[in-house]
C-alpha cells in the first residue's frame, strides 16, 4: 500500500453538517486543511458556523486556546475541487447519501489527487469496498 509517511494536508469535500464537523476538528488539530464545495454560499455558511463553533467551544474550555488559533489558522475553505485536491494527503468525502455521485466524484478524485493519497467516505449506507473499487487505489481507501 502506498500512504503518505506523514498526514500534513487534509481536504473535506461537502461543507454540511458533517464535512464543517470533520474539517473543524482536523484544523483544530493542528492539519492543514481545506474545506471544499461546489455551492459557495454553503461554505459561506459553514465557515460562519465553524467559527462559532470554536468560539463556543474555547469558551466553554472543551478545547484549548491553541486548538482555537489552530483551528482558525489551518483552515481553508474553496470551491475548487480540482485545485484543492493537488496537494491533499487525505481526501475526505461528506457529500450526498447517492452512490452514483460518491462513485463519480471518487473517479473524477483518482485522476487529479497525487499517488499516494488516502481517500476516505463518510457514508453511513454505501459498501466501502464498492466506492473503493470505483478507483485506481482501493488499498488507500477508507470508510469514516
Amino acid at each position: 500500500m502506498s500512504i503518505p509517511t506523514q498526514l500534513k494536508n487534509v481536504m473535506v469535500i461537502g461543507a454540511g453538517q458533517m464535512g464543517s464537523g470533520i474539517a473543524q476538528v482536523f484544523a483544530c488539530h493542528a492539519f492543514s486543511t481545506t474545506l471544499t464545495d461546489l455551492n459557495e454560499a454553503q461554505l459561506d455558511l459553514a465557515k460562519k458556523g465553524i467559527e462559532k463553533s470554536i468560539a463556543k467551544l474555547a469558551s466553554k474550555e472543551r478545547i484549548t486556546e491553541q486548538m482555537a488559533g489552530d483551528g482558525k489558522s489551518n483552515l481553508s475553505f474553496s470551491a475548487d475541487i480540482e485545485e484543492s485536491c493537488k496537494k491533499a494527503d487525505l481526501i475526505i468525502e461528506a457529500i450526498v447519501e447517492n452512490e452514483a455521485i460518491k462513485i463519480a466524484l471518487f473517479q473524477k478524485l483518482d485522476k487529479l489527487a497525487k499517488p499516494g493519497c488516502v481517500f476516505a467516505s463518510n457514508t453511513s449506507s454505501i459498501p466501502i469496498a464498492r466506492l473503493a473499487a470505483s478507483t485506481s487505489r482501493p488499498q488507500n481507501f477508507i470508510g469514516m
